[in-house]
């Protein structure tokens, strides 16, 4: 087993990390990479001489679900879930495979760092062996097969970082999206509903009958669902144990980790900013007025008094209490070499040019275990208290399995459980407990009658679902919304006339006198919308992004009338102005540009190495599994 300390560290590129946590994401997994015989005939995919078995798809296909169903979803064929998954495991060892052929080094440093930073194996910020063995052996996993699992996931990092690197952003590339996505537009509006032209029209039985088969979708009922739940909520849990002084002092010890309080002192600094390091003179000029600082201090002068004359800070040159990093950087060692009220010279840092002092410093210390005893008793006593509750949970959740759903067991165990009802419920109801989550919603209205869903975490309870009743979706016919589908009538045919009429009336390009005045012929006045840019989301209207993209193409002046059949109403639109983004890019934005730019072309380069890698290993799949 590698040796795992907190020791230096590098930082790894972000991209890198990026992808490392979505493979440990799923960590627990089998995923074996070795020679395999390809004589079989129960296989799931060929790579070349390499066969993919049945027993490695099902442990990626378990796995995967079981992340799946962990957040409320659920797999169905409509979503692919099982090309998906073989699609993830094929393209998992072709990374290995090209990875080994370019030779790319995992040293052990790498895969003890992705350890250690790992979230799941931290206590208080900091990595515990004792957590990440404990984990481990729940898992039935050995430390040995961890790592080396880490180290292929390290290893596919690795690879995907070297395609990664291959897309560079251009500066011409910057400066289109730039003028694309920060164009300003100052636009006016006005709306015609067509409510006014609504006539009293009395279509014949074969006008309404073809105008209901047009559109009858737009009457379609959402599905309902009815549940019936058993609710489990922590704070109501009762539920006392004892942790002897022994079983602190042994937590206490596994745990030194979590009690060395760093080395920490009091920052102060003297800064000039720079904020174009690109302007010569703004640079030149930071640079002197620092040097002329130093120079007033090693003249005597106070470092306070000093501040205030050339600080360009607002908090009177107080930084703040730092601490002394696992890995302290070149700045950090020379900080911390300082004693009590000493300054470093002028310092070139990312934010300009800066004076440093160091005050009031603290020596790093352990606390000891009396002084953590209260509080680390109180954490024992939660997690204890967490993992009783949870398995007190689980196992009503296994009575309720054997028993087949929760109605099955309540009539077995009447009053043990909490149990209610819910009315019945829509997808799209606005009030639903699952209104703002989708992926909850999914799971269960895809429940077969009496089926029950995962344990559902709340923020304040957990919950198993039992679907008790399904109304499906349906159309009502003609005659249960007979005087519904005449109005529509009548406000379709008044929207046609709506549009035809701002058509027929209105310029394609109007100057602002002349739109004040067609608002008036139509009764209406116009609305000034505050300028915006197409990467800025405009509340005044839901079809924003469709009218922003037609907006941008057009000049000063023009108009744009855009009906919207949702709203009965036609929008007629002026583009007062379109003012193009200042010259320099603002630093901000040059580095959302360059990320967002920098995304998309990572995933094309993605997809262009998985299908050259799928011709050059010769990717096969069993046609069973793509049925």
């Amino acid at each position: 087993m590698l040796t795992l300390m907190r020791n230096n560290k590098k930082i790894l590129n972000i991209f890198l990390w990026i992808v490392i946590f979505a493979f440990l994401a799923t960590i627990f997994v089998v995923w074996g990479v070795g020679d395999q015989s390809a004589s079989t005939q129960n296989y799931v995919a060929k790579i070349g001489k390499y066969t993919v078995t049945q027993d490695e798809y099902k442990q990626a296909y378990d796995s995967a679900l079981a992340n799946l169903q962990a957040q409320g979803g659920t797999a169905s064929r409509s979503d692919n879930f099982t090309r998906n998954v073989i699609d993830n495991l094929i393209n998992r060892k072709l990374f290995l495979f090209e990875a080994s052929r370019l030779g790319i080094p995992i040293s052990d440093a790498e895969v003890r760092m992705v350890i250690e930073q790992t979230p799941v194996f931290s206590s208080n910020g900091f990595f515990s062996i004792e957590l990440y063995q404990n984990i481990l052996q729940a898992n039935g996993i050995s430390p040995d097969f961890y790592e080396n699992m880490v180290r292929q996931d390290v290893t596919i990092a690795k690879y995907l970082e070297l395609v990664g690197a291959a897309s560079a952003v251009t500066e011409e590339e910057i400066a289109a999206e730039y003028n694309f996505s920060f164009t300003e537009a100052s636009i006016s509006y006005f709306t015609v509903s067509a409510k006014k032209y609504r006539k009293e029209l009395n279509p014949t039985e074969e006008e309404i009958a073809s105008f209901y088969e047009n559109i009858k979708e737009r009457y379609r009922e959402p599905a309902r669902i009815k549940l019936k739940y058993a609710e489990f909520i922590p704070s109501e849990f009762e539920f006392t144990t004892e942790i002897t002084e022994e079983a602190l002092q042994n937590r206490y010890t596994a745990s030194l980790a979590d009690y060395l309080l760093p080395e920490t002192a009091e920052l102060y600094q003297i800064v000039a900013f720079v904020r174009n390091w690109d302007n010569e003179s703004a640079v030149n000029a930071a640079s002197e007025k620092l040097q002329k600082a130093y120079e007033e201090l090693r003249g005597g002068d106070s470092f306070y008094n000093v501040s205030k004359k050339y600080s360009e800070d607002r908090n009177n040159g107080a930084v703040g209490t730092i601490s002394k990093s696992s890995s302290p950087s070149e700045l950090e060692n020379r900080l911390f070499a300082l004693k009590n009220g000493e300054y470093t010279p002028v310092e070139k840092t990312d934010y300009g040019f800066a004076i440093l002092k160091i005050d009031n410093r603290t020596a790093a210390h352990l606390i000891s275990f009396e002084d953590a005893k209260a509080a680390l008793r109180e954490k024992v006593e939660s997690e204890v208290r967490e993992r009783a509750y949870r398995d007190y949970v689980y196992d009503f959740y296994r009575k309720i399995l054997s028993a087949g759903n929760i109605t099955a067991f309540e009539s077995e165990n009447d009053g043990v459980l909490r149990v209610k009802t819910t009315e019945f419920l829509s997808r799209d109801d606005p009030d639903a407990f699952f209104a703002d989550n989708q992926t909850l919603a999914d799971a269960l209205f895809t429940l077969g009658r009496s089926d029950i869903s995962p344990i559902v975490d709340n923020p304040d309870s957990n919950v198993i679902y039992e679907l008790s009743e399904r109304i499906e979706s349906r159309i009502p016919p003609l005659s249960e919304i007979s005087s519904r589908v005449l109005e529509d009538y009548r406000l379709d045919i008044a929207f046609k006339e709506a549009v035809q009429d701002t058509s027929n009336r209105i310029t394609d390009k109007v100057e602002e006198a002349d739109f004040q005045r067609f608002a008036a012929e139509f009764g209406e006045k116009v609305v000034k919308i505050p300028p915006f840019r197409r990467i800025d989301s405009s509340p005044e209207f839901a079809w924003a992004t469709f009218l922003s993209n037609v907006l941008f193409k057009k000049e000063e002046g023009d108009v744009v009338k855009f009906p919207e059949q949702n709203s009965l109403s036609v929008y007629v639109v002026r583009v007062d102005k379109l003012t193009p983004p200042p010259a320099e890019i603002a630093p901000s934005e040059r580095s959302a540009i360059i990320g967002y730019l920098s995304s998309i072309k990572q995933a094309d380069a993605l997809d262009g190495a998985v299908k050259e890698l799928r011709k050059r290993y010769e990717v096969s799949i069993n046609p069973l599994y793509l049925q």
